[in-house]
């Protein structure tokens, strides 16, 4: 069996998305009797994709890269949405199976084709994006061509089904895991950091993308109701990159820094991330909506314990590991934030729980689905070459 696996969300920024496709490639890799793996790119935007793969995932044997074509990717999906063409094979040459790691898997000839479904957010919010998402109108077509559709989460499994329209018994849930986190910044670099930003040793964190999903405007305000009552000084922390629509958020913020300490500290290399999870009291993640929510695994692997919202596959993903709080709630989550600042037994209870409920997303068992799935797959479709 020979399969191609789309690693182009890998070579770019460290998104969930490059994370799941760089952890499930080395993860294939190390598995006995695998097939042999193709790793294809839309390489537009990747001069030097070779070498980028390799540095990705720290090796350059036990695959190799599949045939390219120096084309735009959107105006490639665009072009398939539009007239079925491109297919797999004018671009990534034959295999018998071919990956499409993030929502879409180009049409193909003969080849099967298999879509990872991270979150349907896209369509669930399509209200709160300023600009028409592309995938509103490719995914859901896409995953209806599909041979095979693989969810993150059982909560992304339904709405696969419902709102795409997609066969159940054409999908599969495959959990993520999280991506090992590596060394850790010094505690006198994080404690440094963030006293330029006027945040205390003691703080809350929220980590990922500014975006109106994410509810953060109501943490903020959280925050400012519970602050008063916390048995010393905690800060809140905000950590990640800008996304849309985060005025009303800045604005908050601002109100915020006026009665206490409050940032937005951006997004920082792994080794500052992973310290931020380290020394936060919790984190807090009130997302109205997750398809799998990595950050709490994240957390859960640091040790630190977890606030988070009951929403979409945050309850699955989080076990009994965490406080699960109601994200349209405000005092509900200031009562949480209260709760947790107040009582270092819990917090250690949750942290315990956090390790054992991490220790059961494993890569390896990932990887050892996605390729049953493989397996599962009827040959190459009848027809032409």
């Amino acid at each position: 069996m020979r399969v191609t696996i789309d690693f182009t969300p890998a070579l770019g920024d460290r998104t969930g998305v490059g994370t799941y496709t760089r952890e499930l490639v080395r993860a294939l890799l190390g598995l006995p009797g695998r097939p042999a793996l193709r790793l294809a790119a839309h390489v537009f935007r990747h001069p030097g994709w070779h070498g980028k793969m390799s540095r990705r995932l720290g090796t350059r044997s036990g695959w190799r890269p599949a045939p390219s074509r120096l084309l735009p990717p959107g105006a490639v999906l665009e072009s398939c949405h539009r007239i079925g063409l491109p297919r797999v094979e004018d671009l990534f040459g034959n295999c018998d199976v071919f990956h499409g790691t993030n929502f879409i898997a180009l049409p193909a000839r003969r080849a099967r084709t298999v879509v990872t479904v991270h979150d349907l957010a896209f369509l669930r919010f399509a209200a709160e994006i300023p600009v028409p998402h592309r995938y509103a109108r490719w995914v859901p077509e896409a995953l209806r061509r599909a041979d095979h559709v693989i969810a993150v989460s059982r909560a992304t499994e339904r709405d696969v089904v419902e709102i795409c329209d997609v066969d159940p018994a054409r999908v599969s849930v495959v959990p993520e895991a999280p991506a090992p986190l590596g060394p850790a910044a010094p505690r006198s670099e994080i404690l440094a950091l963030l006293a330029r930003h006027g945040i205390p040793p003691r703080f809350f964190l929220f980590l990922g993308t500014l975006e109106p999903r994410k509810n953060l405007v109501r943490l903020v305000e959280a925050w400012r109701r519970a602050r008063p009552d916390l048995p010393e000084e905690t800060g809140l922390v905000l950590a990640g990159r800008r996304g849309w629509s985060e005025a009303p958020l800045l604005a908050a913020l601002r109100r915020a820094r006026a009665e206490g300490p409050a940032a937005w500290i951006g997004f920082g290399p792994g080794r500052v991330r992973h310290a931020l999870y380290r020394e936060a009291l919790a984190f807090v993640f009130p997302s109205l909506y997750e398809g799998f929510g990595l950050p709490v695994l994240e957390a859960f692997a640091a040790g630190t314990p977890v606030i988070c919202s009951d929403r979409g596959a945050l309850p699955e993903t989080a076990g009994n590991a965490a406080l699960l709080v109601d994200p349209e709630d405000g005092g509900a989550l200031a009562d949480a934030l209260r709760r947790i600042a107040a009582d270092p037994a819990l917090r250690s209870r949750l942290a315990a729980r956090g390790r054992l409920v991490v220790a059961a997303f494993d890569w390896t068992r990932t990887a050892r689905e996605t390729l049953r799935i493989y397996r599962r797959l009827p040959g190459s479709r009848p027809g032409h070459a």
